[in-house]
């Protein structure tokens, strides 16, 4: 009976894509030539999986990339609705109740503070970080693409770097003159404002952007963020860059005022010795405070990368950091931390089909013995349009400063501390990726088969006794829990007709505990559904997305597995160019009106339900 209810709710959610593509299809056949498509541009170059410049179909590491015009095609409003885009992630509210936008990336099956979430390469910082990172600390409008790498990075990127790598890359160097204005109103009130100008004068490049929210959803809330980019040509070979970001959110905390601020600075120097060798030298300083919960964390880092190929067959990318932590938070007295680190990687082209990337990596966190993590990915060529790859890497994350030193912090119905004698985490992961492009490149399919195996898992399960001044029950953490992730992934990319892109995804999560036991809000079978189609002839782009997740469950505090409601998403997203510089769009979220849950450290409504959204945008 159970998977007969499943098969039909399969059928009710195909029902609607076909639905969709009837709706289409036909259109199509009056779009005019454009040959440009953003579908599977296997030339792009990324940067995350190697720490390197790569291109795309040659990187080892299976990546997912999110490109700016895929998330403008969509009408997508922040960076955690560009993520639902990608194979094996999901989207929680996390805490408080997934209010104000706050969002976070699970990736594969494994809680959302296993997921590393880089900015432009550096780590950041949000509220309640223990249930993982904001991702929409950075509105879509300063976002040039997102890279995504799944299975363990820590080989290269350490601690946190557990499940996976988030890479959020900002707007690019113009290189000439631009301005963007992107303004919107819609339900609930909310006015979006945002805007990008960049220029070049002499040997500087620099780009500004900022963006205003207001809203009345989650009992109001108010966003805004500045960025600052610049990058000076010293001379030919040595290239002197900076940026500075800031963030403010205002919100309501149960009925009372709260503010959450962000501020980070890098600048760094890029050295090019030619011959393809490089070496970067980067400061970085991030600092974030959230007076609802008197929380300040900041880190100061210092890295240097060093790259080098000494031919085509064969490079090497180097690195050292170090990095101090404070954090502070009610119930977490100040506490820092001082880690060091360094991580070695080799690629070699043993032949014109097979090349792999070997990394290792040794960090020193105060009071631990030195961790290792190695990591190896194959890729081999089969044939011109057929790729494997193959992943086997182990990550870890350290416990954090609040992991350890938290004391007595209220949790509604019973105190929580921390344990200064936790274990890091570790994982050993493996992954078997295929890619196949079919019919003259207009149609590419991927397909991941995937296992994580998680140990020390950290929980907060140990009972520590009732407290003697209230008598109320006091835990704490303890490493005890192990787990597994397993599963496939599939998608498919096709240019149906000129110029009509169809994308579907699958995927199969298998995510239990020691006991049995599902880990929280991950759906056991999820799709994803998405139409572009762009007419320039009309001027006009249509955007069509339906998600789907089935079968969810989650783990309360008493270890009860229960169930939470299946869900589908329409969302449609209608562009009109008027002129050349000037657009009009029209955006519609949760067609469906569809009310559903999400899970972290409680249950949390994350639906607004039916959205409407009217805007303007003008690109000179």
């Amino acid at each position: 009976m159970k998977y007969f209810q499943q098969m039909l709710i399969f059928v009710r959610n195909t029902t609607l894509g076909v639905a969709a593509a009837l709706v289409l299809l036909p259109l199509a056949s009056f779009a005019g030539d454009n040959e440009e498509s953003f579908l599977f541009n296997l030339e792009e170059v990324v940067v995350t999986g190697t720490r390197s410049l790569r291109i795309l179909k040659d990187v080892p590491i299976e990546t997912n990339v999110v490109t700016r015009n895929e998330m403008e095609q969509a009408g997508v409003k922040d960076a955690a609705d560009a993520i639902r885009m990608v194979p094996g992630l999901s989207i929680s509210g996390g805490a408080p109740l997934g209010g104000n936008r706050r969002l976070t990336g699970l990736i594969r099956g494994l809680p959302a503070h296993y997921s590393l979430l880089l900015i432009d390469g550096k780590r950041t910082k949000s509220e309640h970080i223990h249930t993982g990172i904001n991702m929409n600390v950075v509105p879509v409008e300063m976002i040039e693409r997102i890279e995504v790498i799944k299975g363990p990075a820590s080989a290269i990127y350490g601690s946190d770097a557990f499940g996976g790598v988030i890479n959020i890359i900002t707007r690019k160097f113009p290189g000439k003159h631009l301005f963007n204005l992107d303004t919107s109103y819609g339900t609930f009130n909310t006015g979006n404002m945002g805007i990008t100008y960049g220029s070049q004068a002499g040997k500087l490049d620099y780009t500004l952007s900022g963006k205003m929210v207001n809203t009345g959803a989650f009992d109001g809330y108010r966003q805004r963020n500045l960025m600052a980019k610049a990058e000076y040509k010293l001379s030919e070979k040595n290239i002197l860059d900076m940026s500075a970001k800031y963030y403010l959110n205002g919100y309501n905390k149960s009925g009372v005022p709260a503010t959450d601020s962000l501020f980070d600075f890098t600048m760094g120097l890029r050295r090019d010795y030619g011959g393809n060798s490089s070496l970067k030298v980067d400061g970085y300083f991030c600092d974030f405070n959230q007076d609802a919960k008197e929380t300040g964390n900041t880190t100061v880092e210092m890295d240097a990368v060093y790259h080098n190929d000494f031919s085509k067959k064969h490079s090497i990318t180097a690195g050292v950091e170090m990095k101090r932590d404070d954090f502070k938070r009610l119930a977490t007295p100040a506490k820092c931390e001082n880690i060091y680190s360094t991580f070695v990687e080799e690629e070699i082209k043993l032949s014109d089909r097979f090349n792999y990337v070997a990394a290792l990596r040794v960090d020193l966190h105060p009071g631990l013995n030195p961790i290792f993590t190695p990591k190896v990915n194959f890729l081999y060529k089969a044939a011109e349009k057929t790729s494997l790859r193959f992943e086997a890497g182990t990550g870890f994350r350290a416990p954090s400063l609040q992991d350890r030193y938290e004391y007595h912090y209220w949790h509604k119905t019973y105190w929580r501390d921390g344990n200064p004698d936790l274990k890091p985490e570790y994982s050993v992961s493996f992954n078997l990726g295929v890619e196949q492009r079919f019919i003259e490149d207009r149609l590419m399919g991927r397909l991941s088969l995937f296992r994580n195996n998680i140990t020390d898992m950290i929980n907060v399960t140990a009972d520590l006794g009732l407290d003697p001044n209230d008598g109320q029950q006091v835990y704490g953490r303890e490493n005890l829990a192990t787990a597994f992730t397993q599963g496939a992934e599939i998608e498919f990319r096709w240019r149906v007709f000129n110029p009509l892109d169809v994308i579907f995804c699958y995927n199969f999560l298998d995510a239990k505990d020691d006991e049995g036991k599902v880990l929280s809000y991950n759906p056991e079978h999820s799709f994803n559904l998405r139409f572009y189609s762009n007419w320039d002839d009309a001027g006009i782009v249509m955007y069509l997305s339906m998600e789907s997740a089935v079968n969810r469950f989650y783990k309360d505090k008493e270890g009860s597995v229960e169930p939470l409601d299946d869900y589908t998403l329409l969302n449609f997203n209608l562009i009109k160019k008027v002129i050349k510089s000037l657009d009009v769009y029209l955006t519609v979220g949760n067609i469906l009106n569809q009310s559903f849950e999400s899970y972290e450290e409680g249950k949390a409504e994350t639906s607004l339900g039916r959205t409407f959204t009217f805007g303007v945008k003008y690109k000179l």
